[in-house]
């Protein structure tokens, strides 16, 4: 929100090709010599048309967007990513996904059709040192969770599926010296058929359904694991 007051000075700093529609124009802007939003009240709604090779009617509204007027209609924007992240591991990437117990932690949970290893904590200790699998998890479980808030949200399963992962240079811990280092990605198929179902009444990871819970235990759909899957994506 920007207080009237402060609008003028808003624009003053507004780089004039910053507006809606005017991403493209910035060379006729500087071959005009204007620089900020609010240069180009100086013009009429017809010269507009003319300096930026505007269709008919669309000086009219960098006339009325230059002065801090947008009568444009607000709508929600499906989002077309869903991203968890975690400072993971100081340790090899190839100890990160494994399907052997390396004899840390207890019992180890065993995830998916490729038999994948999460040993857990039995104690007091830090993930990023000893249990990076584990982190490793939370985050499929965040993800799985999202998709899940997305698919009833907006009726759209993702299909596509990037991991990218991030080295260190000089220090292993973010702060004072902190480089970093290379950076890799990977992208394949999403396996989306668990979603493809999902509805408002499908049970989550308590058997609560959702949109049905009381008010003693709520529930939202962020916090979603939707039944038939019992496997993170």
């Amino acid at each position: 929100m920007v207080r009237s007051g402060s609008i003028d000075c808003l624009l003053a700093h507004t780089p004039a090709h910053k507006l809606p529609g005017l991403g493209g124009k910035k060379a006729l802007l500087d071959a005009a010599g204007v620089q900020s939003a609010c240069e180009l009240q100086r013009f009429s709604a017809p010269q507009l048309e003319k300096m930026l090779g505007l269709r008919v009617g669309g000086g009219a509204a960098v006339w009325t967007r230059c002065r801090g007027v947008d009568e444009t209609d607000v709508k929600e924007c499906v989002p077309q990513s869903l991203v968890v992240t975690s400072w993971l591991y100081h340790g090899l990437l190839i100890d990160v996904a494994r399907k052997e117990h390396m004899g840390i932690g207890g019992p180890a949970v065993v995830i998916g059709a490729g038999r994948w290893l999460f040993e857990p904590h039995v104690g007091s200790s830090k993930s990023n040192d000893d249990r990076a699998r584990w982190v490793l998890l939370s985050l499929c479980l965040d993800m799985e969770e999202k998709i899940a808030h997305h698919t009833l949200s907006h009726k759209q399963v993702p299909t596509r599926l990037a991991v990218g992962w991030q080295g260190c240079e000089t220090s292993q811990a973010p702060g004072p010296g902190f480089r970093a280092g290379p950076t890799h990605s990977r992208t394949a198929t999403l396996n989306c058929g668990p979603f493809a179902d999902v509805h408002e009444g499908c049970e989550t990871r308590t058997s609560v359904r959702f949109q049905a819970s009381g008010a003693e235990n709520p529930l939202s759909s962020e916090s979603l694991f939707v039944q038939p899957s019992t496997q993170p994506p």
